[in-house]
């Protein structure tokens, strides 16, 4: 025997028995809160099998593989030595792109810089890969695994005597 329950006249607030959550209409969209909605609950769906359909996170992870990470950092005459390039890098990702933008040419007539790991710090950037005397992107296509550790990815600038000078690294990476 099947039950009609038709609900008719019903508010924009939704409560589910004593206590239990809410689901609230906002214009074209709901939201689920707790009994008293001061918080977010989770809703499960099921695998979307339309673009028009709700992702759920076991699918947003398995697409996610794919996506690409940067970290950079912005250098100028004044570093010298070794700098980080924005955070750790994550094990097994691999290194696919660098960008050198040089904003402002270094002045200094021997003033280099190179991108890599600290025990081989022009693994993915070499001194011959820009030019810091001259305005412009210098790019470097790698496919550098860091290997089963985390890793720091590293610029080291030797700015010579220069007095003038910046630029911008760009790490691009995947997460394998």
């Amino acid at each position: 025997m099947a039950k009609n329950l038709e609900l008719k006249g019903v508010g924009f607030t939704l409560q589910f028995g004593a206590g239990g959550p809410k689901l609230r209409a906002i214009g074209n969209d709901f939201e689920a809160k707790n009994y008293n909605s001061s918080e977010f609950v989770n809703v499960s769906v099921k695998d979307a099998t339309s673009s028009d359909h709700a992702i759920n996170k076991g699918q947003l992870d398995s697409y996610a593989s794919g996506v690409l990470y940067r970290e950079k950092v912005d250098i100028d005459y004044q570093n010298s030595g070794v700098i980080n390039v924005g955070d750790l890098v994550p094990a097994n990702a691999v290194v696919v792109r660098v960008l050198v933008n040089v904003d402002t040419a270094f002045d200094g007539p021997n003033a280099t810089l190179t991108i890599g790991v600290a025990s081989n710090p022009s693994a993915l950037h070499t001194v011959n890969s820009n030019n810091l005397q001259s305005i412009g992107v210098y790019t470097t296509e790698e496919y550098f695994d860091v290997g089963s550790s985390d890793a720091q990815i590293v610029g080291t600038l030797v700015p010579d005597s220069s007095t003038a000078g910046s630029a911008t690294v760009v790490i691009i990476y995947y997460k394998n």
